[in-house]
């Protein structure tokens, strides 16, 4: 039995179809949007192909065997189009530049799904808007309490408790940290370069992406602290890191 195939893509035209497949866009352009696309995605060598260009247009139609690509691309472009430059992660905004430059004054870009319904109508955006905003950067050190997301139209994102008070933090991750971060999930201390923006208007600083991090390799305190979670079980959420490491002493002394 074959597997489905899931297909979707992304239509570049204007009002007066001077668009085709003989004259379309420029080798160019075509292949930057590819490079940015493939960033946005996260494909990291998963199999996706460009399979057609056609139309009385120029539409640039994508195979791929893998439905979580599909859904993603469907996430993607809804994101794309719907959101600033600068609220997008960083591997998204080489995308939203292209399409930007591609389209310019002239074109717009319709992106479809598997069943060629249309996701979103990108058209280039008209001017730049003033941004009352800038970014800092923080180190936060703590536990993992939640990873992923169930919503597959949001971005992955990380819930870290911190260890020296009771605040839990939501942290936008990519997909490849998500993946890389899913073996420290509850398991030991995790320290993390996190870019906050900061709204200059309300004054209100969220985070906005997780720039490095790095686990804690200290094994005999990452039993010992798992131990500890495992017998208090859900009073777990109630307690600050100050009362763990308070039950550490005490184990530490009998």
């Amino acid at each position: 039995m074959e597997s489905k195939v899931f297909n979707f893509s992304l239509r570049i035209d204007d009002d007066k179809g001077t668009l085709s497949e003989h004259q379309g866009l420029a080798i160019k352009y075509v292949g930057q949007l590819l490079i940015e696309l493939d960033k946005a995605l996260e494909l990291n060598g998963k199999e996706c192909t460009l399979s057609q260009i056609s139309g009385n247009c120029y539409e640039m139609s994508y195979s791929t065997q893998n439905q979580n690509i599909h859904n993603n691309y469907v996430g993607l472009m809804t994101r794309v189009g719907k959101s600033d430059l600068n609220d997008l992660p960083q591997n998204q905004r080489g995308l939203k530049r292209t399409l930007n430059s591609i389209l310019g004054d002239n074109f717009y870009a319709i992106a479809f799904d598997t069943n060629k319904s249309e996701i979103i109508k990108f058209e280039a955006d008209k001017k730049a808007e003033v941004k009352l905003e800038y970014y800092t950067t923080n180190i936060i050190t703590g536990i993992i309490t939640r990873i992923g997301s169930t919503d597959l139209d949001k971005q992955a994102s990380i819930v870290v408790k911190e260890y020296d008070n009771d605040n839990t933090i939501t942290i936008p991750v990519t997909l490849e940290q998500e993946r890389n971060l899913i073996q420290s999930y509850k398991n030991g201390l995790v320290v993390l370069e996190v870019r906050y923006k900061k709204d200059l208007v309300n004054n209100k600083s969220n985070p906005h992406s997780l720039t490095s991090f790095k686990v804690k390799s200290d094994k005999k305190l990452n039993e010992v602290i798992n131990k500890i979670i495992e017998k208090q079980g859900a009073i777990f959420n109630n307690l600050n890191y100050a009362q763990l490491y308070s039950n550490l002493d005490e184990q530490n002394d009998d």
